[in-house]
């Protein structure tokens, strides 16, 4: 996917806790651009109980950096971590940040 540089990404997850309570859930998101590390963000969760029904958790707003040196392509690995563990599997995305069209 492409982003904007200089826009604000909001995020919402939605899931189900089918497998028991996933206590103290967190993201943790490392981006690297090159083969190099450029950010780790980590996202306490809090808790969520064992349900057929979705839960929902909306990510605090992350202003997107702008200027020549940020645009260009990232790879991003997510993951999502409970306090017995990973709770599933390691997601490898690739995005851009691409020059903010004039109006």
């Amino acid at each position: 996917f492409s982003i904007q540089e200089g826009s604000t990404q909001v995020e919402t997850l939605y899931f189900k806790a089918l497998q028991g309570p996933l206590t103290n859930l967190k993201r943790k998101m490392v981006t690297y651009k090159m083969g190099m590390q450029v950010d780790t963000r980590e996202v306490p969760m809090g808790t969520f109980e064992q349900a057929d029904k979705e839960h929902s958790f909306t990510f605090p707003s992350s202003p997107v950096p702008k200027g020549w040196h940020v645009r260009g392509s990232y790879s991003l690995t997510v993951e999502f971590i409970d306090d017995a563990g990973l709770c599933c599997p390691l997601q490898n995305k690739q995005f851009s940040i691409v020059k903010t069209l004039k109006k």
